[in-house]
């Protein structure tokens, strides 16, 4: 058995731990995601092709839990594989506490962090929803920018050079000569895909529980959707009850649940 410890990773290993990790995902789901290029140190063990890869991301203050992913071969689990490498970085891990993430649709993982004795802290919901055959039918239908009932929403539309288009929803309710939005929220839009991610949504604390928010998420689905997107996704705490109350209000529902466990 060869174990290989790395602070970067090269173009063969990248393609040794995309086949890994399609070789779990196509044994049990996950929407657990690899760090290639933001772990502070990577641990592969081969026996002879690669069993088991492993990523630490190790933050400068020992205070701060350090985050740990890892994936092992289906066939392969069970026999000690990622203790073996975790034993192998002890010496790098003894000031930290070691945050794992994991995805409950995986109980080989559940099961594996039980027997270590790490505690769930926390869950992140993924969120989805369905844009084709959604009813808009109560929304108006007006040319941008939108007016309704002394509210206004404004677009402003960036790109990169991969083509991901960015577009921030600024919602002013009144006169929209303010320095800042009451509301806002921010879609990534990337290139030849369908999909758009939701993200950095907020609305003003004073304003909060009178419908501002789900009027800005109701519009900006609607916008989305005249733009040819089918579906938006987002990522939520779940310890962010009214943000989660709010997204199932306007049509999203909970499609993965990620939990992190401390140990």
């Amino acid at each position: 058995m060869k174990l290989i410890h790395t602070a970067q990773l090269d173009a063969r290993q990248k393609n040794e731990i995309e086949k890994l990790i399609t070789a779990c995902r196509k044994y049990r789901p996950t929407g657990i995601s690899f760090p290639f290029d933001d772990a502070s140190v990577f641990c592969l063990l081969y026996d002879p092709s690669l069993v088991c890869a492993l990523a630490l991301s190790l933050p400068s203050d020992p205070e701060i839990p350090a985050e740990c992913t890892a994936f092992t071969l289906p066939g392969r689990r069970g026999e000690g594989l990622f203790t073996s490498a975790m034993d192998s970085i002890s010496d790098r891990i003894d000031d930290y506490d070691l945050l794992f993430p994991a995805d409950h649709r995986d109980p080989d993982t559940l099961l594996a962090l039980s027997a270590m004795g790490a505690e769930r802290i926390s869950d992140e919901y993924m969120m989805e929803c369905e844009l084709s055959g959604k009813d808009f039918s109560s929304l108006p239908n007006p040319p941008l920018p939108i007016t309704e009932n002394n509210t206004h929403i404004f677009i402003d539309e960036t790109s990169d050079a991969e083509g991901t288009v960015t577009l921030t929803f600024n919602l002013f309710a009144g006169s929209p000569r303010k320095q800042s939005p009451d509301a806002l929220c921010r879609t990534a839009l990337f290139h030849q895909s369908e999909r758009a991610c939701f993200y950095d949504f907020s609305v003003k604390k004073e304003l909060r529980r009178q419908g501002i928010g789900q009027k800005l998420l109701l519009h900006v689905l609607l916008l989305l959707h005249r733009r040819g997107v089918s579906s938006v996704f987002l990522h939520v705490s779940g310890s962010n009850t009214a943000a989660v109350s709010l997204y199932k209000k306007t049509g999203f529902q909970i499609t993965e649940t990620l939990s992190y466990y401390l140990y």
